[in-house]
């Protein structure tokens, strides 16, 4: 904690001993809020002892109360978001859901007006609500933290990158390329200002906005920016880094819509290649890059070769989802259409139920 901190806490804690009234009180609190952390209460503790000392141990005592009341709802609320954080690692996001809107309620209760730590909630929620279907409530959170973000940060600021980017994403996810495309476009400008050189951030950024221009039919714009991406991680990361997987599954989704198959394949195997080897276990990037290859290889009617793909990813998806999840949806349909081309139709119609049942249940509130 550097003085100018310490000096803004301690004349926050003067005003908050001088308060005459309950009205007062919580006026300062709300004034001062993006005060109120773990460093707070380290100069509270040294107020109390000056107190203390020089002979206002009632005033002591009233402020003790205070720190002891404002350190329970912020352990409340970090206790709050980890076990959010451990829910959704686990695939468990209506637990997760319930735990972060109370964190979200805590956070509130604690900061009063606009914070980073309530953005970043607002944000994770609408992201969770969003794999759950809710879209509704799932972008008013998203649009929410944006506008927080851009309320509390005039210029620019890593936090509303993450938020511009995050509305792109959920757009996207949507359907909605056309609309994501100025959200990524905005996002990876700012990034660019913040960072200058190579970056992981600008290179996520160039990544969503090649998928945003190849979903939108844009095929040779979208991949200028997917290998922009691939070589910026390149520079960033070893060669058998996650993140330089991603650049090529995305690369090849864009190779493979220019109808370059070859080389569309090469990518997802290299992508597949570099996965398993980063991961201990099968997880659901794996899982999205097996059902990539499948669906090229089916497109080339390699209907044998692509079989084992298709079953693996969704083995994979059926392990770590034991819930609803939108993604499910269409990875049932593939499957179902697969079915269909080696004429098992009776077992293809079971997929597409399947489908249809979890986006009923999925889509129901919107």
């Amino acid at each position: 904690m550097n003085d100018e901190r310490f000096n803004q806490c301690w004349n926050f804690i003067a005003e908050l001993l001088e308060a005459q009234n309950l009205d007062t009180f919580t006026a300062i609190l709300k004034k001062s809020c993006l005060l109120i952390d773990k460093e707070l209460l380290q100069v509270i503790d040294i107020a109390v002892k000056k107190l203390v000392e020089i002979g206002y141990s009632q005033e002591a005592e009233w402020l003790q109360n205070i720190s002891r009341q404002l350190e329970e709802k912020l352990n409340n609320f970090y206790q709050l978001n980890q076990q959010s954080v451990e829910f959704e690692q686990n695939c468990q996001y209506t637990e997760a859901i319930q735990y972060a809107k109370s964190a979200l309620n805590v956070a509130k209760s604690i900061w009063f007006n606009d914070y980073p730590h309530v953005a970043k909630n607002l944000n994770n929620l609408g992201f969770l609500l969003e794999v759950k279907g809710r879209y509704i409530e799932a972008e008013s959170y998203i649009r929410a933290s944006l506008a927080m973000r851009q309320r509390l940060f005039k210029d620019d600021r890593c936090d509303v990158a993450e938020s511009l980017n995050n509305l792109g994403v959920f757009l996207q996810n949507k359907g909605k390329s056309v609309e994501s495309e100025p959200y990524f476009r905005d996002a990876l400008a700012m990034y660019q200002r913040l960072f200058k050189e190579v970056h992981p951030n600008i290179a996520t950024s160039l990544d969503n906005l090649g998928l945003s221009l190849l979903f939108q039919g844009k095929h040779t714009k979208a991949e200028i920016y997917i290998r922009d991406a691939l070589t910026m991680r390149e520079k960033l990361f070893k060669k058998d880094d996650n993140t330089i997987a991603v650049s090529l599954n995305n690369l090849g989704l864009v190779l493979q819509n220019k109808g370059k198959y070859i080389e569309s394949e090469l990518c997802f195997r290299n992508a597949l290649k570099i996965k398993k080897k980063s991961s201990k276990s099968d997880n659901l990037e794996i899982a999205i890059t097996l059902h990539n290859l499948a669906n090229l290889l089916e497109q080339q009617q390699r209907i044998s070769e692509a079989e084992p793909y298709f079953i693996n990813s969704l083995r994979i998806y059926e392990r770590l989802f034991k819930s609803d999840y939108i993604p499910l949806i269409q990875i049932f349909n593939n499957y179902g259409r697969f079915l269909e081309t080696k004429r098992k139709f009776v077992e293809a119609e079971t997929y597409f139920r399947k489908a249809l049942a979890m986006a009923q249940r999925l889509f129901d509130e919107d």
